[in-house]
């Protein structure tokens, strides 16, 4: 458990709901590279230590969820009160004398009383301080962890809080023992922390930063049925809920019958699954499907035995608090061709908008239907090795030490959900709620929890296990689609043309199709606005739409890329980045695009201009120019991306 949850916790994005600090890309040889980047007079970038600061803080925001989530520390804020009599602030006799509000503020005293419990007993610091101590072992971040033994000096609490107090006293509903009288008291306590994090200021000054936000909702029980259920709801939820089938979906639940690309790149789709309800929707959301699993299970019906209880979540359209896709089924294999020679077909699709269809059967037609040639022969000579690296990465995420896995043979229903998904993941749900019929309808809101979820497009096609049957898959026709709605979506928004120049790679006007924004700028103007600093960055940086420091009209195109062609990655760049193309430099952008201007040095042996180009089910690298090492003067003047 504990590394599927770290998988979890580096994967995520954002630390907590709420951010204060600004997040950077992952970390890596690029991005570090690009820390002590030279332009071609040779002046160093100014801005290294901010961008690596920029990073130290999402790296220290990634641990810190991770530590977090491996811990469980969230989904084990229900305690009884008997286990926490030596609290400083959070005992039973403290919390009986406040008042219910939604609006308190602490004083002086509770805030130090309370930074002392969440410190020692729910965020156990001293492991804290050893586990965010790995990145100071990081030879980059030299400059800003200097002399730093413990990254980790406090945490804040915002002064607002919620509070709310419910003690009754009433029968027991329970047979068995009927007679006695069964007291309940709920305690909940609803703050927000972040983390006061140790660094070295560029002047080499000791100071801090702050995290992200968390939320914590602490509650506080004397009923031991309470806390025994949730101990165990805890330990056995997140399987149980794909073990039942609760957290399966699929394409039919999303009701994308219609639709002849099933894949979801958008994660509000399943936020609007996961909160769905009957009331608005005669099928059940998977809230509801889970809400019928937990009142079915033998745990539940002792608790609701013995003190009535109910289960339902709290607000019914705002369960969803988070999604985490661990793997996926993707085109995760790098696919080597050259650009006049066997990928000459799909290069021309791509850069040069050159068409050639074909007539193809696929699932659901019975006669044959028109397709792109050479988009759908690199799918079907490729996708069965997708097929297999994404179960090979199940594998690994499954794997959790030499002797232990997460999902094993017992979990026979669970593992052949996960073999017919496309994706695997965890759903986060907030807002779970006991009520207590035989205590004055108490209710206890109770914490977040995770469980383990899939994405499926056709439950009955096992696509881990299994070769794809081209004509019949559903899942396959879904790739075609999304590759082709992918490729069309860039070249719509890039305004790709076929070039006029044979050496030329690629054309296009640089207006987004998709936009309605007269004031929109065009892609070329973007490049030609950038200052000298920026426009001395690699030239891959710039067409890839991928700037650290992205212009704010490339970032709107980018979006506009991934939104219309269903897309969840992009990326159009050199392979050979490390020679570092330079516009202004071995590149000119002119009236009629961007031009050779100086021969490249080949001092590292290349051969051509190697050009990747990545989308969801596409990972390519075309081996195009070599003019530029080899003839130059037969380019030199001439068009490398036309305008027009």
């Amino acid at each position: 458990m504990k590394k599927l949850l770290s998988i979890l916790g580096t994967l995520s994005l954002a630390l907590f709901p709420t951010a204060s600090i600004l997040s950077c890309g992952s970390k890596t040889e690029s991005n570090s590279e690009d820390t002590n980047e030279k332009d071609p007079e040779g002046n160093e970038n100014k801005d290294a230590y901010a961008e690596l600061l920029k990073q130290f803080q999402n790296e220290v925001n990634d641990k810190l969820k991770t530590y977090l989530e491996e811990n469980n520390i969230k989904s084990n804020l229900l305690k009884h009160v008997k286990d926490t009599t030596n609290y400083k602030f959070l005992n039973q006799t403290n919390l009986k004398g406040m008042e219910n509000t939604d609006d308190g503020i602490f004083t002086k005293e509770q805030l130090q009383n309370l930074n002392a419990d969440i410190k020692e007993h729910i965020l156990q610091t001293s492991g804290l301080k050893v586990y965010l101590s790995t990145i100071t072992n990081n030879s980059s971040y030299s400059s800003i962890v200097d002399g730093i033994d413990n990254l980790f000096n406090d945490i804040n609490i915002n002064e607002n809080y919620k509070f709310k107090k419910q003690e009754s006293q009433k029968t027991s509903k329970s047979i068995s023992i009927a007679d006695e009288t069964s007291s309940l008291s709920v305690y909940t306590l609803d703050i927000t922390i972040n983390f006061k994090i140790n660094y070295k200021d560029k002047d080499k000054q000791l100071t801090t930063f702050n995290s992200n936000n968390a939320k914590l909702l602490i509650s506080l029980t004397d009923n031991d049925a309470i806390t025994t259920y949730w101990d165990s709801f805890v330990k056995n939820i997140s399987k149980l809920a794909l073990n039942k089938g609760a957290s399966v979906i699929t394409s039919d639940d999303l009701n994308l019958n219609d639709k002849e690309d099933k894949f979801i790149n958008n994660d509000d789709i399943i936020k609007n699954y996961v909160n769905k309800n009957n009331s608005i929707d005669e099928n059940k959301g998977l809230s509801e499907k889970l809400i019928d699993m937990i009142s079915s299970e033998e745990d539940f019906n002792k608790l609701k035995e013995s003190l009535g209880a109910v289960i339902d979540f709290k607000e019914k359209q705002d369960v969803y608090s988070e999604l985490t896709w661990l793997t996926s089924f993707y085109a995760d294999s790098e696919i080597e061709l050259n650009w006049e020679n066997d990928g000459k077909k799909l290069f021309d699709r791509v850069f040069k908008m050159i068409s050639e269809e074909k007539d193809q059967k696929l699932s659901g037609s019975n006669t044959p239907i028109k397709v792109e040639s050479s988009i759908f022969d690199y799918l079907s000579t490729h996708v069965n090795e997708w097929a297999k690296s994404y179960k090979l990465n199940f594998d690994k995420v499954n794997q959790i030490d030499d002797d232990n896995i997460i999902f094993d043979d017992n979990d026979t229903e669970a593992l052949n959900n996960i073999h017919n998904s496309v994706k695997f993941g965890t759903i986060k749900l907030k807002g779970l709620e006991l009520k207590f019929t035989s205590n004055s309808e108490l209710t206890l809101e109770l914490p977040e929890f995770n469980i383990y979820s899939t994405y499926t497009i056709d439950n009955n096609e096992k696509i881990m296990a299994t070769t794809f049957n081209i004509e019949n898959s559903k899942t396959f026709k879904s790739i075609y689609f999304n590759l082709n709605n992918g490729i069309n979506a860039y070249n719509k928004v890039f305004g790709t043309f076929n070039p006029e120049n044979e050496r030329a790679i690629t054309g296009f006007t640089g207006i987004n199709a998709y936009s309605s924004d007269d004031n929109e700028k065009n892609l070329w103007d973007t490049l030609d606005l950038f200052d000298k600093s920026v426009n001395n960055k690699w030239i891959t940086s710039l067409i890839g739409l991928n700037l650290k420091k992205v212009d704010v009209d490339q970032l709107i195109k980018r979006n506009s890329l991934l939104f219309n062609g269903n897309q969840k990655n992009f990326d159009f760049t050199f392979k050979n980045f490390k020679s570092q193309w330079f516009l202004n430099y071995q590149f000119l952008l002119r009236e009629n695009g961007l031009i050779f201007n100086k021969p490249k040095v080949n001092t590292k042996g290349e051969k051509s201009i190697d050009i990747i180009f990545k989308l969801d089910f596409m990972n390519v690298t075309f081996k195009t120019n070599a003019d530029i090492y080899e003839n130059f003067d037969l380019v030199k003047g001439k068009t490398f991306i036309e305008k027009k």
